[in-house]
């Protein structure tokens, strides 16, 4: 009879931390709302902490802007080809300085990134207008598989 009693408890306690362990799971969730971005780490078996994680801007959005930023420094330049060698070569520092810290992909340069101005990316008629045309491709995830940004600015000097 007391090998059953105990039994009985044992069974009786474990269930009890079970329900407890889930009621205060499902409290968690409740608290946190659906637009907070949560990871979850396991820290035990069977065991889960939820932790807020900290929104950064994605490495496409980051150099994005950076590029934006170079572009806008020759909205007054000429649209010649000195200016595109400017840009060409600021923008190749900014990319070249993210391949070397490992947030681009490829064992060169050349599989990292890519860097184009110029009569490559821009017509006749664009160059007469001012249309300034950047286009670079970035490897993020797979070398030389690039995700392509175009940056397009109007110049004001002719």
């Amino acid at each position: 009879m007391k090998v059953v009693y105990i039994g009985i408890v044992r069974t009786i306690g474990i269930l009890f931390f079970v329900l407890s362990f889930s009621l205060s799971l499902r409290a968690q969730k409740k608290i946190l709302s659906e637009k907070d971005t949560v990871k979850q780490i396991e820290t035990l078996p069977n065991v889960i902490r939820s932790v807020p994680a900290v929104k950064q801007p994605t490495l496409k959005a980051d150099i994005e802007q950076r590029l934006n930023l170079i572009m806008d420094k020759y909205v007054t330049s000429p649209n010649t080809r000195t200016t595109w060698t400017q840009v060409k070569n600021e923008t190749d520092n900014l990319l070249l300085s993210y391949f070397r810290a490992g947030k681009l992909m490829g064992t060169k340069p050349e599989q990292g990134y890519f860097t184009k101005i110029g009569q490559d990316t821009m017509t006749s008629a664009d160059i007469a207008h001012g249309k300034m045309i950047l286009l670079v491709g970035i490897a993020t995830i797979r070398p030389a598989e690039f995700d392509l940004l175009k940056i397009e600015r109007m110049t004001t000097a002719k």
